[in-house]
């Protein structure tokens, strides 16, 4: 695997070393990650467990997928598509990244606030005009 670097730090070298280790630790903290709970836990709390099961219930992918988006991200493979994105680290990141024209045209993976009237986010401390009104 090689990585081209477009800005030198002093982490720069050590990112292949890095993915290496990240793709062969993973599978093991996965399988530590989602675990049944400890008896106790569930005698002492059983509403939070069961509640934690359902929970456990809704991911549709397994936890290797979004280690491995994390990594692809790390490596910055994706930041010409996804720079200042929100990214659901469920889905397929390369399936996105193929269509990164259609991400920028229609602005998808974008959060943003938008005010009433184009008013400013400020903090609610400046004055502003509304028609003939200050408020």
């Amino acid at each position: 695997m090689t990585f081209k670097a477009t800005r030198t730090s002093i982490f720069t070298p050590f990112i292949p070393e890095a993915v290496k280790l990240v793709s062969k630790v993973l599978p093991h903290l996965t399988s530590l990650i989602i675990e049944p709970l400890d008896q106790d836990v569930v005698a002492d709390f059983p509403g939070i467990a069961a509640i934690f099961e359902k929970f456990q219930e809704t991911f549709k992918t397994s936890l290797d997928v979004p280690g491995q988006t994390c990594v692809y991200l790390a490596a910055g493979k994706a930041k010409h598509v996804l720079k200042g994105k929100y990214f659901d680290c469920e889905q397929n990141i390369q399936t996105v990244v193929d269509h990164g024209s259609d991400v920028a045209k229609e602005d998808l993976y974008e959060l943003k606030v938008q005010f009433l009237g184009g008013l400013p986010n400020d903090g609610g401390t400046s004055k502003f005009e509304i028609g003939d009104k200050v408020v």
